[in-house]
């Protein structure tokens, strides 16, 4: 059989089953329902969370004292304090704590190298801070660290 003999006899089959193909994958794509962007609302994995517990816990600025952001650890939020002694280490890295001995405040470490260690210290003796940042535990002590000078508000 020639090819031109083949293609005349089965050309009308061959269209055929083309037509029905296409019908088919038609169908089939037809019938999934299209993809709807949504923003995801479950809980995940991660222990930061922002703005989840009683509002009653927040001052008037919309953040924690420092007494009562040892009970917000492991959230994203802001304290208030008075500081009372600044320290810088041999190392470089910066403190702001609201007491002497850091073990019983609230502590704001400002590590080397990052781009809030020029700070200078002395700005913020006796002022009343606002801290931005995840709140942490440090040794028992409660703690927010601090990379970028935008994280620190002098209300005094």
């Amino acid at each position: 059989m020639k090819v031109s003999e083949w293609i005349e006899e089965y050309l009308g089959a061959i269209i055929v089953s083309l037509v029905i193909g296409g019908l088919v994958v038609w169908w089939i794509v037809a019938s999934i329902p299209p993809k709807v962007d949504t923003i995801d609302t479950t809980p995940h994995d991660s222990p930061i969370q922002s703005n989840t517990l009683p509002v009653s816990d927040l001052n008037a600025n919309g953040c924690y004292s420092a007494e009562k952001a040892k009970g917000h650890k492991n959230e994203n939020a802001c304290v208030d304090f008075l500081v009372g002694y600044t320290y810088e280490s041999s190392a470089g890295n910066k403190f702001i704590d609201q007491y002497q001995d850091y073990t019983s405040g609230f502590i704001v470490y400002i590590p080397s190298g990052s781009s809030a260690s020029n700070v200078v210290l002395s700005q913020f003796n006796d002022k009343t801070l606002k801290v931005t940042g995840d709140i942490v535990d440090y040794r028992g002590s409660t703690e927010i660290i601090v990379t970028d000078l935008s994280q620190i508000k002098i209300y005094q």
